[in-house]
């Protein structure tokens, strides 16, 4: 994986995140051994495979179509293949596997642990919702924001800055020397991080979705997760508010039912994980995180 990240970003920004992707790197897998375990013995009582061939193979299929949405020059399973090799170092035989673990680890979330936050939330349930989170359903008037913009490669350095943003932003590092950090790496002018942009909801609402929506719905101090447009890639940060009106209920039913089953799932995942942890003996021998990793000093 070092070498992976080697041939993607220059070696002292590998040097200096070594740490904290080496532990994340960790802990995914560890999750995903700990669910496939699962999978296993889902797959003795069934006598049969947890995800099937045909279904690995209409996966690929679909995969096949993204890179060809993306511009790549993927025409079929087999380019496929050999684009994964060139970019990944993986082997037919190792990419099929991994892509069969990965559908085994989201059907067996879904079945097991997701089923049941997947069902009709009850009206009382959401006005709750929304009566303790009016802001979030505010239109605002204006809004201040700082923002990481990457731009879309044909290579995967666009997947390596995103890993860096997203686990930078979970480390609670700081969104101004992330920013400067993936300006670096780009090539641009690194104080650029630190510029605010200041919208009133008429300039916002000659943006596109997604930008649009989401910057309307965040609240002050709030950093977004990714959000992917066709052109590039952003990450914001909300700095000042002047809130406008909340948008009535019904606009928002559906929004709502969507970000409580969403927390419910992370709320459950969070639980199972940590259960399953608790059933099996995990080692860890790395060092602990330094505290520049952990707290963006």
């Amino acid at each position: 994986r070092r070498a992976w990240y080697l041939a993607r970003l220059p070696a002292s920004a590998v040097d200096r995140e070594h740490a904290w992707l080496e532990r994340d790197e960790l802990e995914r897998r560890i999750g995903d051994r700990l669910i496939l375990q699962l999978v296993k013995l889902e797959e003795k009582k069934g006598e049969g495979p947890y995800i099937s061939d045909a279904q690995v193979d209409a996966e690929i299929s679909r995969k096949v179509e993204v890179l060809k949405n993306q511009g790549e020059r993927v025409k079929d399973a087999e380019d496929l293949y050999r684009f994964v090799r060139e970019q990944e170092g993986m082997s037919r035989e190792e990419y099929r596997q991994n892509t069969r673990e990965r559908m085994s680890i989201a059907t067996y979330l879904w079945q097991k642990v997701f089923k049941s936050n997947d069902e009709f939330v009850p009206p009382q349930e959401m006005k709750a919702y929304y009566q303790s989170h009016l802001e979030d359903f505010s239109t605002p008037a204006e809004v201040s924001f700082r923002q990481i913009k990457i731009k879309r490669t044909r290579d995967n350095r666009m997947g390596v800055l995103v890993d860096l943003v997203t686990k930078g932003l979970k480390e609670k590092q700081d969104f101004v020397e992330i920013s400067k950090r993936v300006a670096e790496l780009q090539g641009a002018d690194p104080e650029e991080g630190e510029r605010i942009f200041t919208k009133n909801a008429e300039e916002l609402n000659t943006w596109k979705k997604p930008l649009r929506d989401l910057l309307l719905r965040m609240k002050k101090g709030e950093a977004s997760d990714v959000i992917e447009t066709p052109q590039d890639i952003y990450f914001f940060r909300v700095e000042e508010l002047k809130q406008g009106t909340p948008r009535p209920f019904e606009e928002v039913q559906e929004e709502i039912s969507k970000r409580v089953r969403e927390e419910k799932n992370q709320n459950s995942y969070d639980a199972f994980l940590a259960r399953q942890r608790k059933k099996t003996r995990v080692e860890v021998f790395l060092p602990q995180l330094p505290v520049a990793a952990t707290e963006g000093k």
